[in-house]
């Protein structure tokens, strides 16, 4: 009788929920884990919310929620993209957290 090796879980919680963010097809579980590493503000989980701003919508507004815990150059260009993002609401959530964009 053969053993299942469950196949290899990240080691932390912020890297399980970064793989969730990246990789689960559901989409509300993807914007939920992005909602986390947010609250969580850990590091380790910065490369997948910045993912998330490629993601759906409703994915793509919550990372840009959870990138106020971060700080980084990465983060201002995530940031920057967001404000042409074709979804209003991404738009508008980027305004609410850095105020209006600047015109020239």
């Amino acid at each position: 009788m053969g053993v299942r090796r469950a196949r290899q879980r990240p080691s932390t919680p912020t890297l399980r929920l970064a793989q969730l963010a990246t990789e689960h097809d559901d989409p509300l579980v993807r914007e939920s884990a992005v909602a986390a590493i947010g609250a969580l503000g850990d590091e380790l989980g910065l490369p997948a919310v910045l993912e998330a701003t490629t993601d759906k919508p409703a994915v793509r507004r919550r990372a840009v929620l959870a990138l106020a815990a971060f700080e980084g150059p990465e983060v201002d260009a995530a940031w920057e993209r967001a404000r042409t993002d074709r979804d209003r609401q991404v738009r508008d959530a980027v305004d609410e957290l850095l105020g209006p964009a600047e015109r020239a």
